[in-house]
């Protein structure tokens, strides 16, 4: 598989779901923004779910690598300063955010992933089934907010982040999860 082939076609898969929105990502909207066939996306990608798999994973990875820039050694930024680095990301980067959030996390996060992100905010002492719920909890509590924000867009979303990565971050320290 051509890297640079199959990264002209996230990028055009990128571009679909940004000008139009997650629902508007097909093979055919794809390949018209790639100046590829069909024929020719499904050369290096089986179905259209993989390529909203492998884009979804370029997403996810640019969000951590975004949170990491705030961190200073083993130190956890607070709650407010994740929150605000949240809230920049997510009015940066528009509909991605939806597609970041499109399924829940367990239906994508499996048991043996080792959840770098989780390991980035100084829990990486906590065993892999305990990562695995505060992952779970966190991303499913984080797309009911982007869900009711998208409802309510008057409701202060940095608020709302602020205090749920705060309450995320006392539940593994009380060791609930």
């Amino acid at each position: 598989m051509s890297s640079q082939a199959c990264n002209r076609i996230l990028d055009a898969a990128r571009e679909q779901i940004l000008e139009s929105g997650i629902h508007s990502l097909s093979v055919r909207s794809i390949a018209r923004r790639a100046h590829y066939s069909p024929a020719g996306i499904y050369r290096h990608f089986e179905s259209i779910d993989e390529v909203r798999s492998s884009l979804t994973n370029q997403v996810e990875h640019n969000l951590i690598e975004t949170l990491i820039q705030h961190f200073e050694g083993d130190e956890v930024p607070s709650g407010r300063i994740l929150a605000r680095v949240m809230r920049q990301w997510i009015a940066q980067n528009g509909a991605l955010t939806e597609l970041l959030l499109s399924q829940p996390a367990s239906e994508f996060m499996p048991p043996d992933a080792d959840y770098l992100w989780i390991n980035t905010v100084g829990v990486h002492d906590l065993s892999l089934e305990r990562r695995r719920a505060v992952a779970v909890f966190s991303w499913d509590g984080l797309r009911s907010i982007l869900h009711v924000h998208s409802f309510s867009p008057g409701i202060d979303l940095e608020v709302i982040l602020e205090e749920f990565i705060s309450f995320v971050l006392g539940l593994i320290d009380s060791e609930t999860l």
